[in-house]
């Protein structure tokens, strides 16, 4: 089902630029990849946000390091590394 977007005078006038300049075949092109990069970017979000409630679980559960400890794991990890 295809629909003409307005997208406003500033928007037009780039989408016109990007095609004219051949960055994409035409307008189509570049609304795809906007619609495609918006999902993308949707996804991303969506896993970050699962990723801070992560992090808050864990802190609230007390699994969470300290400084000192959280250093003193690093230090233990480049130990490993430099040994190999």
């Amino acid at each position: 089902m295809a629909q003409d977007v307005d997208l406003g005078p500033e928007l037009e006038k780039l989408v016109a630029d990007l095609v004219a300049s051949g960055r994409f075949a035409s307008r189509h092109a570049l609304l795809e990849e906007g619609a495609r990069l918006v999902v993308k970017y949707s996804r991303q979000l969506d896993a970050l946000e699962a990723a801070i409630e992560a992090g808050i679980a864990d802190e609230e559960a007390g699994r969470l390091l300290d400084t000192d400890e959280l250093v003193d794991h690093l230090h233990r990890q480049l130990s490993k590394r430099s040994a190999a």
